[in-house]
């Protein structure tokens, strides 16, 4: 778990970093389903709605090169295969 413990954002000053909150709603929000495009769309929004309620920018998630949607697609694979590059 992050420094962050059990995150409550909901009206919260925002303490954690973007890769601490990112980490953490990983964590809370996506299960191992490989290549289901659909819930990943589905959760990049969620993503993008909660970071901004967290009044975070998506900038400070740290993505790297991915898009939302890619990125949480690749975390499903990353969880469905552990041992896949991320690790």
């Amino acid at each position: 778990m992050s420094a962050c413990g059990p995150v409550t954002w909901y009206g919260a000053v925002n303490e954690c970093s973007g890769i601490d909150f990112l980490e953490n709603w990983i964590q809370r929000n996506v299960l191992p389903n490989a290549g289901d495009r659909s819930q990943a769309r589905k959760l990049a929004q969620k993503l993008v709605v909660d970071a901004m309620t967290a009044r975070l920018k998506v900038y400070e998630l740290e993505l790297g090169d991915s898009d939302v949607e890619k990125y949480i697609l690749d975390a499903m694979v990353h969880l469905d295969a552990p041992g896949t590059p991320g690790d």
